[in-house]
């Protein structure tokens, strides 16, 4: 046990390293500061990705996106993809009493029955109660089949950018307006369900985009 006189001894060594290393701790914050202010700007910025920037994304980053939306969407969100061992699992959302896996796929043409299997798999490794696959592009006949049959809820092209149009800038579900109607690919136009129908069925010739009649002729 220190006596008084060196209790009062190390005051002054204590603060002597304060004083030394205190552009050290500055630096720290300095950091610390920087790094938060960092990930701050980069969730704005995800928070204000379209579709448009959204096709532009690598698969990573169209994750990330996506768990920005489902936390504007009021889920508590945990990111599995990272890890590298996601077992088909991306996301893994929570609400209420849901609990759902989600599986993101960025791709350039539509999205086949494999990621249906993988996310049906993946929700009984999670022991979770919901599934889905959300793509920026469209599904095929086969993988809508698939996911009927096994409960695996698709959000294609058309449905992502309903959910983003529920989400404001500042984050928060809101009240979608009139059915939101399907938008062309090129220009942003909505288009009849007649014309996306369309389009959906030529898959190999606009490579499950949706265009409108004006645009269609330019593919």
């Amino acid at each position: 046990m220190l006596s008084a006189a060196q209790s009062t001894s190390t005051q002054p060594d204590v603060l002597h390293l304060f004083g030394v290393l205190w552009p050290l701790w500055l630096l720290v914050g300095l950091v610390a500061a920087a790094r938060a202010a960092q990930r701050l700007w980069e969730e704005r910025r995800l928070r204000r990705s379209g579709i448009r920037e959204i096709d532009a994304m690598d698969g990573r980053t169209f994750e990330r996106r996506l768990g920005v939306l489902f936390r504007g969407l009021g889920y508590r969100v945990e990111a599995t993809g990272s890890t590298g061992g996601d077992f088909g699992c991306d996301l893994l959302i929570t609400r209420g009493d849901e609990r759902s896996v989600v599986q993101a796929k960025r791709w350039h043409k539509s999205v086949g029955v494999k990621a249906v299997q993988e996310a049906a798999a993946a929700r009984a490794y999670y022991d979770a109660n919901g599934a889905y696959v959300v793509t920026n592009r469209a599904f095929t006949a086969q993988a809508r089949k698939l996911a009927a049959a096994n409960g695996v809820e698709l959000w294609g092209r058309d449905q992502l950018v309903r959910e983003l149009l529920r989400v404001d800038g500042g984050g928060q579900a809101v009240e979608p307006e009139a059915e939101t109607r399907s938008l062309c690919a090129r220009c942003g136009e909505p288009v009849s369900e007649r014309v996306r129908d369309y389009c959906l069925a030529q898959s190999k010739r606009f490579a499950g985009l949706v265009y409108c009649y004006e645009h269609q002729r330019s593919v």
